[in-house]
C-alpha cells in the first residue's frame, strides 16, 4: 500500500469483444506483440495445411482470412495481408486467386474517423487488390471454422482477426472510480477523475466528452495532450495557480495500407499514395526521436529502408543496403551535375555559335588545311594567320605529327629496350600515300586522330597462341567492325 498526494492513471486499454459469443475462444485479437506472432504462425500453418487438403470446403475455409473491424488497425492489418498473400502463395504453390481476404464492419463505412475522400481512396485501393469489404454486417457468432453475420450469412473461415475496438483496461473497474460504458475513467475538463480532485486520468483509459458527442479518441496525440494537461494542472495546484482546460488539437489522421500506399488528412491537407507514406514515416521519426533520440532514429531508418526484405519499402528496393542501387544514385547525381556544369561552361564559351565537336568537323580536314584553303598564311612555323582558336588547333596538329615522327625514328633504330622493329605497331595514316610507325604499343596518340594500328609479327604470334596483350587494347579498339565480327565467329 502506497500513500500519495497526486495520482495519474494511464493504464491504457485492452480489446473489446462486445459480448459476441466465440470471439475470445476462436478469434485472434491484435493487441500485443505476442498476438501478432501468434497470428503470423497461424496464417502460415493454414497455407501449409491447404497444400495437402483435398476437401474443397475445408481448403476454402483454410484460405479465407477475415478481419473484423474497419478502423485504422483493421485496415492496416488487411493491407499487410494483401502483400503477404502474394509471398505465401508462391512459397506454398497455391493459386493466388484461391486466397480470399475480407473486411467485416458493423458500421456503414470504413475508417470512420477519416474524411470521405480518404475513405473513398482506401476503399478503391482495397477493392482493386481483391479485398471483399462487407459494411453494415455485425458479427453475431464466431466458431472455429465459420463466422456468422447478423443477416444470417455464414462465412467459412478458419481465421478471424478481431480489431473491432478497445476499451479501458480492466484494472480501472476495480479502483472505485466512475467509468463510462467502455470501462474508461470519466474525467472533467481538467483531466481529473469525477469526484477526485487529486486523481488524474490520461491516455486510452480516460474519457472526456468534448462538445455534444465528441469523445476523446484513443490515439497518440490525445494521450500526449491529456498527459500535458494533467501535469500542468498538478503543478498549478501546488503553486496555487489557475488550472487549464483540456483543448484537443490534432494535426491529422493517417493510415498505411500495406507498405506502398497510405491515405492521410494532415491539418486539412488530404494526401494519398507516396506522399502520404513519406509523411507517415516522418511522423514516426518525430515520435521515436522524442522517446529514444538518435538511437531509435537510426534503428528505424535501417529497418524500414535499408534492411527490409521483398522491396517492402515505400520507395521499393532503391535504398537496399545489399544492392548497388543507392550508391549508383549518388554516383549518377554527381556525374549528372558535372555534365550540367561543363555544359553551362561550354555554352558560355560559345559552343552553340560555332561547331567545336570533332565528330561534326569535315572529314580529313584540320584547322590548318581549312585556313590554307582560305589562303591565309602566318609568319611563324607556317601557322595560319587566323584567330586564337584556329591557331591553337593548328599548333596541336603540328605537335602530334612531330611526336609521331620522333617515335618512328627511335623505334627504327632498335627502340629504348633494343627490341627492334619486330615489336613495332604500324600506324596507317588515313591520308593516302603516307605511313608512320610508332614503336610504343601503349601510345594511342596518333590513333586518337583516326589512325589504324596493325600488329607486327610478334604481336600476331602471341595472339594466335591465345595470349591477350592488355597493353594492345588500343589496336583492337581501332579494328573495323568486320574484323571484330570475324574474330567473334
Amino acid at each position: 500500500e502506497y500513500a500519495y498526494d497526486y495520482l495519474i492513471i494511464g493504464t491504457g486499454s485492452e480489446p473489446a469483444y462486445f459480448g459476441v459469443p466465440g470471439v475470445k475462444e476462436n478469434g485472434f485479437p491484435l493487441w500485443s506483440m505476442n498476438d501478432s506472432i501468434k497470428i503470423r504462425h497461424h496464417i502460415e500453418e493454414m497455407f501449409r495445411q491447404a497444400t495437402k487438403e483435398k476437401d474443397d470446403e475445408k481448403r476454402k475455409a483454410m484460405l479465407t482470412f477475415a478481419v473484423a473491424g474497419a478502423g485504422f488497425t483493421g485496415i492496416e492489418m488487411i493491407g499487410e495481408l494483401v502483400e503477404w498473400k502474394n509471398k505465401l502463395s508462391k512459397k506454398y504453390n497455391i493459386i493466388e486467386t484461391d486466397v480470399k481476404l475480407m473486411v467485416i464492419e458493423a458500421m456503414g463505412r470504413i475508417l470512420n474517423i477519416l474524411d470521405e475522400d480518404g475513405v473513398r481512396k482506401a476503399d478503391k485501393w482495397l477493392t482493386k487488390k481483391g479485398v471483399d469489404i462487407k459494411i453494415n454486417s455485425p458479427i453475431t457468432g464466431v466458431e472455429k471454422d465459420s463466422v456468422t453475420l447478423k443477416d444470417g450469412t455464414k462465412i467459412l473461415c478458419n481465421t478471424l482477426i478481431w480489431t473491432c475496438g478497445i476499451q479501458g483496461n480492466s484494472f480501472c473497474s476495480n479502483i472505485g472510480l466512475e467509468l463510462n460504458n467502455r470501462c474508461r475513467i470519466s474525467t472533467n475538463e481538467y483531466m481529473q477523475a469525477l469526484g477526485k480532485e487529486n486523481i488524474y486520468a490520461v491516455g486510452d483509459c480516460a474519457s472526456l466528452e468534448e462538445g455534444a458527442s465528441k469523445n476523446l479518441p484513443q490515439i497518440v496525440e490525445a494521450a500526449l495532450q491529456t498527459a500535458d494537461t494533467a501535469a500542468h494542472n498538478i503543478i498549478a495546484d501546488i503553486e496555487n495557480k489557475d488550472k487549464k482546460e483540456f483543448k484537443s488539437s490534432y494535426h491529422g489522421f493517417m493510415v498505411s495500407i500495406g507498405s506502398h500506399y497510405a491515405v492521410a488528412n494532415l491539418g486539412g491537407t488530404k494526401l494519398s499514395g507516396f506522399i502520404a507514406m513519406l509523411m507517415k514515416h516522418l511522423v514516426n521519426l518525430h515520435y521515436l526521436f522524442g522517446v529514444g533520440g538518435f538511437y531509435l532514429l537510426f534503428n528505424y531508418i535501417s529497418h524500414e529502408f535499408f534492411n527490409i526484405k521483398d522491396k517492402r519499402s515505400f520507395v521499393g528496393g532503391h535504398l537496399g543496403a545489399k544492392s548497388n542501387t543507392l550508391w549508383l544514385v549518388i554516383l549518377r547525381l554527381y556525374i549528372g551535375s558535372m555534365w550540367v556544369i561543363e555544359g553551362v561552361k561550354k555554352i558560355q564559351d560559345g559552343w552553340l555559335k560555332d561547331i567545336k565537336i570533332p565528330m561534326f568537323l569535315p572529314d580529313g580536314t584540320t584547322g590548318a588545311s581549312e585556313v590554307a584553303a582560305e589562303g591565309g598564311q602566318g609568319p611563324h612555323l607556317g601557322l595560319p594567320a587566323a584567330g586564337p582558336r584556329v591557331r591553337h588547333r593548328c599548333a596541336v596538329d603540328l605537335q602530334h605529327h612531330l611526336q609521331a615522327a620522333l617515335r618512328t625514328w627511335q623505334w627504327s633504330r632498335g627502340g629504348p629496350n633494343g627490341t627492334g622493329p619486330a615489336h613495332c605497331w604500324a600506324v596507317r595514316d588515313p591520308v593516302p600515300g603516307k605511313a608512320l610507325h610508332s614503336g610504343d604499343p601503349r601510345s594511342r596518340l596518333h590513333h586518337g586522330y583516326g589512325a589504324q594500328l596493325l600488329p607486327g609479327p610478334v604481336a600476331r604470334h602471341r595472339y594466335l597462341h591465345g595470349v591477350r596483350l592488355r597493353h594492345h587494347l588500343g589496336a583492337r579498339a581501332a579494328e573495323g567492325p568486320r574484323r571484330r565480327e570475324g574474330r567473334r565467329a
